[in-house]
């Protein structure tokens, strides 16, 4: 069966109305929900402020509140540094809390490692690589997995076991 040219006018008419209205819809529910997300943060700006309060896994600990002033501060200061074939990498940082040391690999979260003399010149490295878990995303440096892995190398021994933490903030496996 053949469409006149009038059906067939009046058919693509149609298809193109109901894209056109399709555009119109999404464009007027993506502007929306900005307006309504702007306004969120217009209306209440300090949500994250008190993360120490609002976090029962924060709650207790004298140095909270002055770890994530530091934290924020770091955040708005550091808005991602290029890093060829890494998208971004760790920028320099050195802070109470928080530290990122330069050495000839690069800028890297420090480690709180055993500082034994007898190890200067012989040590074993461990290298650690991931994202924002193993680099320790709101905790310390002495609370990060690498710094917990260091203690536990270290102590059943004088042990000579230097862990270095080359974790990454919103590293994902396709980087």
């Amino acid at each position: 069966m053949k469409l006149s040219p009038v059906r067939s006018h009046s058919f693509f008419a149609l298809v193109g109305y109901a894209v056109i209205s399709f555009v119109i819809v999404v464009v007027l529910l993506e502007s929306g929900s900005f307006v309504v997300w702007s306004a969120y943060h217009w209306i209440r700006p300090n949500v994250q402020e008190n993360i120490a309060d609002t976090s029962p896994a924060y709650s207790g600990y004298p140095w909270v509140s002055e770890f994530w002033k530091e934290e924020k501060s770091r955040w708005k200061s550091q808005h991602g540094s290029y890093e060829p074939f890494r998208i971004w990498g760790v920028a320099p940082w050195n802070g109470k809390y928080i530290n990122t040391d330069t050495s000839p690999n690069g800028i890297w979260r420090r480690t709180i490692n055993p500082s034994n003399a007898a190890c200067e010149k012989q040590n074993v490295e461990v290298w650690m690589f991931g994202g924002s878990t193993l680099y320790g995303t709101g905790v310390p440096d002495w609370a990060t997995i690498p710094s917990y892995l260091s203690r536990a190398l270290n102590s059943a021994k004088p042990g000579c076991m230097i862990v270095r933490n080359f974790g990454v903030e919103g590293y994902v496996t396709n980087q």
